[in-house]
């Protein structure tokens, strides 16, 4: 079966690639105040990898 790309070169780089923009790096790598607040308030999420993998 032949190799299929599913997404091109752009749209990859948009999802995969990593922020170089000081704003953009800003958002993705800085708590912003809802986090900081569910953080100082104890309350971690449930299981074994708790905060680093919590979604919004």
């Amino acid at each position: 079966m032949p190799h299929r790309t599913l997404l091109s070169a752009e749209p990859r780089s948009r999802l995969f690639g990593i922020p170089t923009e000081r704003a953009e790096m800003a958002r993705h790598y800085i708590l912003d105040a809802a986090d900081l607040a569910l953080v100082l308030s104890g309350l971690a999420p449930a299981g074994p990898l708790g905060w680093p993998v919590r979604g919004r």
